[in-house]
C-alpha cells in the first residue's frame, strides 16, 4: 500500500479534470458501492457521480453491502471519466472523504436475503408456475424482458407485499401479483415501448386469461389492467389517466394511484439488471430499501424450484 502523501504528491502532477457540473453550494455529490471486502468510504479514491453505477458495483461485487454518498470539493477531485461505460468514475485525493453516509438500503448478504425470501416462497411457487402458461420466453443474449424478468418481479412484489409493512388488502395483494406476472405479454420488441401497457391488456381479454388464485371483483379487474396499461407511461400521463378513470371514487383513484407507484417501482427495480436503476427516482419509501436485494436477485435460480414437486424438502 502506497503512503498516502506519496499519492497526494503524484497527483499533483495530473492533468486537469473536466469537472462534473457543481450544486448551487459548490460541491460535487459522489456514490461508491461497496461489497464485503471493500475499502471504507474514508479510504476509498474511486467514486463515481451517478447511483447507478455505484449500485452496478455493489451488485456484482459479491455481496451488496452498502452505498455510500459523500461530497467533495472540486480540487479534491483528480480525474472525472463522464460517461456510462466509464462509469462516471471520480477520483479524489486520499483522505478527501471525511464524512459520509450510507444509503438506507437492505444489505443483500446471508442474514437478511432469506428472511425476505422465506414469507414469500410459498406464493412464489403457487403464481411462478403459471408464468410459463403464459407464452413469455427466456430471455438470450441482448434480451432483457421475458421469463426471467417476469418471474425477478413478482418476487419483487412477494417481498413487498410480506415485507414492508404496507397495511394492503388482499385484493390490493392480487392485483399486484396480477400486475407482474401480466404487464409484458403485449411486449413485442427490447426498445422503448410506451404502449406494450395497453396491448398487454388487450391480450388479457384476447386470451380470456384467468389466473388461479386471482379472485378480483369487476372494479378490481378494472383498476389492475389499467395500471398495466399505464405502467410503461411517464407518471404524470398515467395518473392523469386513473384521475379520469369513470366509476371510481376519489378516494379509489388515490388508492390506485398509490398501488400504481408499487407496480411501476417492483418493475423499475429490475432495471438494475442492465445497469439502469437510478434508485433515486423510485416512488415508494421500501422499494428505495431494496435495490440490492433486486441484485441479489439476478443471481438466483428462479426457475428450478418451479420444476421440483417438494422444492423446499
Amino acid at each position: 500500500m502506497f503512503e498516502r502523501n506519496s499519492v497526494r504528491e503524484v497527483f499533483q502532477y495530473a492533468p486537469a479534470p473536466q469537472l462534473p457540473a457543481l450544486e448551487s453550494d459548490g460541491l460535487i455529490t459522489v456514490y461508491r458501492g461497496m461489497g464485503a471486502l471493500s475499502l471504507p468510504p474514508d479510504q476509498a479514491v474511486s467514486w463515481s457521480t451517478h447511483p447507478g453505477n455505484a449500485l452496478w458495483f455493489a451488485v456484482h461485487s459479491g455481496q451488496g453491502t452498502k452505498i455510500a454518498v459523500a461530497r467533495v470539493r472540486p480540487d479534491q477531485i483528480v480525474a472525472h471519466y463522464p460517461s456510462y461505460a466509464e462509469e462516471n468514475e471520480v477520483i479524489v485525493l486520499p483522505g478527501a472523504i471525511t464524512e459520509y453516509r450510507y444509503e438506507d438500503m437492505i444489505p443483500a448478504v446471508e442474514e437478511t436475503v432469506p428472511r425476505l425470501m422465506a414469507p414469500a416462497l410459498q406464493s412464489y411457487l403457487e403464481f411462478g408456475k403459471q408464468v410459463r402458461t403464459l407464452g413469455y420466453e427466456r430471455e438470450v443474449l441482448f434480451e432483457v424482458h421475458g421469463l426471467l424478468h417476469i418471474l425477478r418481479v413478482l418476487f419483487l412484489s412477494l417481498i413487498y407485499i410480506y415485507n414492508s409493512g404496507d397495511a394492503l388488502s388482499e385484493s390490493d395483494r392480487q392485483i399486484l401479483i396480477y400486475f407482474s406476472l401480466l404487464h409484458d405479454l403485449g411486449r413485442v420488441t427490447e426498445d422503448v415501448d410506451d404502449v406494450h401497457g395497453e396491448r398487454s391488456v388487450e391480450q388479457i381479454h384476447k386470451r380470456g386469461i384467468r389466473l388461479r388464485g386471482i379472485r378480483l371483483s369487476r372494479k378490481e379487474y378494472r383498476i389492475a389492467e389499467l395500471i398495466i396499461a399505464q405502467h410503461c407511461r411517464d407518471d404524470d400521463t398515467g395518473i392523469a389517466a386513473i384521475m379520469a378513470e369513470p366509476g371510481l371514487s376519489r378516494k379509489e383513484k388515490e388508492h390506485t394511484i398509490h398501488l400504481y407507484h408499487i407496480c411501476k417501482d417492483m418493475d423499475g427495480l429490475d432495471r438494475v439488471r442492465f445497469n439502469g436503476l437510478d434508485y433515486r427516482i423510485l416512488r415508494t419509501r421500501y422499494a428505495r430499501r431494496l435495490p440490492l436485494v433486486a441484485g441479489c436477485l439476478l443471481e438466483e435460480d428462479l426457475l428450478t424450484p418451479l420444476d421440483m414437486e417438494n422444492p423446499w424438502a
